[in-house]
């Protein structure tokens, strides 16, 4: 198991969110939900693994992108 803490709850559910609409299902954790937990199964494939840390680093672009507009 590996996690990711964020800044805020809502960082973490926005990442849950995107990844979920990618077919990715992580959870959230921690005692104000603010990490993001993967739990990769024992028998992943290279493959498998690349698609999911490309649909992490897509949610964390996306995110950014969106934290940068609310800002301007």
């Amino acid at each position: 198991m590996q996690g990711i803490a964020c800044r805020s709850s809502e960082i973490a559910e926005e990442i849950q969110k995107f990844c979920f609409a990618n077919n990715m299902i992580i959870e959230t954790a921690g005692p104000n939900d603010d990490v993001v937990k993967f739990f990769c199964p024992l028998t992943i494939s290279s493959e498998e693994l690349a698609t999911g840390i490309e649909i992490i680093k897509l949610a964390a672009d996306k995110i950014d992108a969106d934290s940068m507009k609310k800002a301007s």
